[in-house]
Formats: C-alpha cells, sequence, structure tokens
C-alpha cells in the first residue's frame, strides 16, 4: 500500500496520475482524502493518521508526499514508525 499526500493547496485530483502510475508499478495508491492541502494545523498529524487508517494495511505503508506533502509524510513516519515502510518526497 501507498500514501499519496498533495502538496499546499493541492488535493487528490493533483495527484490522481502519480497514484495511477504508483498502481501501474505494483502498489495499492490511496489518496489521502483530506480535501485541499491548506498548510499545517492543530490538527494536522490526526487528520494524516485517518487517512493512513483508511488504507487498513496489515503491513507497513510506503507514504508519497508532494512538496509540503513530503513534510506531512516525514511528520507521519515519525509519529508511526512501526506503520510505514519508506518515505519518498
Amino acid at each position: 500500500p501507498a500514501l499519496v499526500i498533495p502538496g499546499f493547496l493541492a488535493h487528490d485530483v493533483t495527484t490522481s496520475e502519480l497514484r495511477r502510475a504508483l498502481g501501474e508499478a505494483g502498489f495499492r495508491a490511496f489518496p489521502w482524502r483530506e480535501g485541499v492541502n491548506r498548510g499545517a494545523r492543530k490538527d494536522t498529524l490526526e487528520r494524516l493518521t485517518r487517512a493512513l487508517d483508511r488504507c487498513q494495511a496489515c503491513e507497513p505503508v510506503l507514504l508519497v508526499g508532494w512538496s509540503l506533502g513530503g513534510l506531512y509524510a516525514r511528520e507521519l513516519a515519525r509519529a508511526a514508525p512501526e506503520r510505514v515502510r519508506a518515505v519518498v518526497t
């Protein structure tokens, strides 16, 4: 499984081609489903954890973050290292 996190002011439509390419490479690619990335907020880590939960993975998840999404991916990996396979920014 792979979770794709969009950059600042981007959303899941913006990352659809990236998720398609990951799917063609054999990954089950999931969008973050949190709407437009409007920057860091108090609940950002909670929202990212929900996105990770929605992957319903029995194995560690590849986090793919574009721009600000890459910073989010690193923070999520730091908060839940046992749930993360690797981080790509």
